[in-house]
């Protein structure tokens, strides 16, 4: 039988069991149900949108579709730079009506996470009884790609990756099956989903330890920049600034082109800005006092101090470009130990030439509890790391991309003095096999590539689920 064959068999067998709509070309919704955040993917054509409303149709669609041969896609909030929530002339599973989150005990000191939930759906369940799982920073993001590649934001600095405080998950494996993965049940399955990615199984529901979090004292300045030296400069400061920083403050530097959000002024409008905005998660004493230096820094056109919620600080970013649906997007990313002169003078050479007026540059701080759990206590990897910064090209037409591409790795390629070895998989498009595995911290013939490689053969032989920051069962 041939793959169409196949592939249409499985359609078949698919509307008759699922409870939820099978969407293919040519039906209503289907251009709808195909796209994703970044519109770099627009052009992709599944076979079909496999819209599960619950685990059993997540189980009865990987049985139907692992023989067909043809790619799976698994999408929870469809929010990946490199498009991993959809495919050409494959399926995808969409997990967006699955977005359940639910206390576990009565102080919400573990809450359960459906894995179609995004970063708002846990974070309004979690702010509602003063405690937060610690997850990203822009709150359309999808739990599920967000956990199982690592999971950096507000809260690393004290509580670590979003994957450290995983307790358990449910997992749908390439065979259909529904399997726990906890320290009790399956621990070795557990240590994949802490920072493996999508290699082991379809991730259905999510536990997670949360953490007291009352108001946080956040802090922004913005500073017009159009000289390279006056770029440096502030980088300069952010480094030295952010050395000394304790555990419960996080800060991040962006440097973009102003626009009507960064409330600057029409002068201002199209050129450069550099903008600190840091947290402490203390509301008075040293913590917030410790946010002082960036609002003196230099002569910064506008700077504001606020306490919020930390559901608030968690939707703070929403409106900028980076969120922002329907863009073109393509980022290139390091992680590094240090940020050093040379890393500085690539990164403010390149920030004059911003290739769009929505492109930009985003460094933000790391350590403290990260680097508290050893390399081989989890998959994910780096956790020496200092800082998280990259590149990225934002189009809201789509004009010129290779260009704007090419510019990207070239001012990448300019910053990575100072590397951890690779890059955190979740600010990361095309990457090579063993970019990944470097990035996961797995050097060649180590305990830790042996021991993911050993698991995927084991959970996925086939590679069923392979559009993702791949793990080849073959290598």
């Amino acid at each position: 039988m041939s793959t169409s064959d196949q592939a249409s068999d499985a359609l078949d067998l698919l509307r008759a069991k699922l409870r939820g709509p099978v969407i293919a070309p040519g039906q209503p919704g289907y251009d709808d149900a195909r796209k994703v955040w970044n519109a770099m993917f627009d052009d992709r054509r599944p076979l079909a949108v496999v819209r599960c409303v619950d685990e059993d149709d997540v189980a009865a669609a990987v049985r139907c579709l692992r023989g067909t041969g043809a790619p799976i896609a698994i999408r929870g909030g469809g929010h990946h730079i490199a498009g991993f929530g959809t495919c050409d002339a494959g399926f995808v599973i969409d997990m967006g009506a699955m977005r359940t989150v639910v206390p576990v005990d009565d102080g919400g000191s573990r809450v359960r996470v459906a894995g179609g939930a995004t970063l708002h759906d846990v974070d309004t369940a979690t702010d509602a009884v003063g405690r937060a799982v610690p997850l990203g920073v822009v709150s359309p993001t999808g739990v599920a790609g967000l956990t199982l590649s690592g999971g950096l934001g507000w809260l690393t600095r004290r509580h670590g990756y979003t994957c450290d405080n995983l307790v358990s998950a449910r997992v749908v494996t390439a065979e259909g099956e529904v399997v726990v993965a906890s320290e009790r049940e399956n621990p070795e399955l557990l240590w994949a989903l802490r920072g493996g990615g999508g290699n082991f199984g379809v991730v259905t529901e999510f536990e997670f330890e949360t953490h007291p979090v009352g108001p946080v004292a956040v802090a922004e300045a913005y500073y017009p920049a159009e000289r390279e030296d006056e770029l440096v400069q502030l980088l300069r400061f952010y480094r030295d600034w952010t050395a000394e920083l304790p555990d419960a403050v996080t800060a991040w530097i962006m440097i973009e082109r102003a626009s009507d959000g960064h409330e600057l002024g029409a002068d201002a409008l199209g050129k450069l800005v550099v903008g600190l905005l840091a947290c402490s998660l203390e509301t008075s004493g040293r913590d917030r006092a410790a946010l002082e230096p960036m609002l003196r820094e230099g002569s910064p056109a506008l700077t504001r101090t606020t306490t919020m919620s930390m559901l608030d600080l968690q939707h703070l970013q929403d409106g900028g470009s980076s969120a922002a649906t329907g863009m073109h997007s393509y980022m290139k990313g390091e992680m590094l130990t240090e940020l050093t002169d040379s890393a500085i003078a690539g990164i403010a050479h390149h920030s004059t030439q911003l290739p769009t007026e929505t492109s930009l540059f985003e460094m933000g701080q790391l350590g403290g509890a990260l680097a508290q759990r050893g390399e081989l206590d989890a998959a994910v990897g780096l956790r020496h790391t200092r800082y998280l910064g990259g590149f990225s090209m934002m189009s809201t037409d789509g004009a010129n991309l290779d260009e704007h591409i090419a510019w990207t790795r070239k001012a990448w390629s300019s910053m990575t003095d100072g590397s951890a070895g690779g890059v955190y998989l979740n600010f990361s498009g095309d990457e090579s096999r063993e970019r990944v595995m470097g990035s996961l911290g797995a050097a060649p013939d180590d305990e830790k590539r042996r021991r993911l490689v050993d698991l995927k053969r084991r959970y996925d032989p086939d590679n069923v689920f392979r559009v993702n920051h791949n793990i080849d069962p073959g290598s």
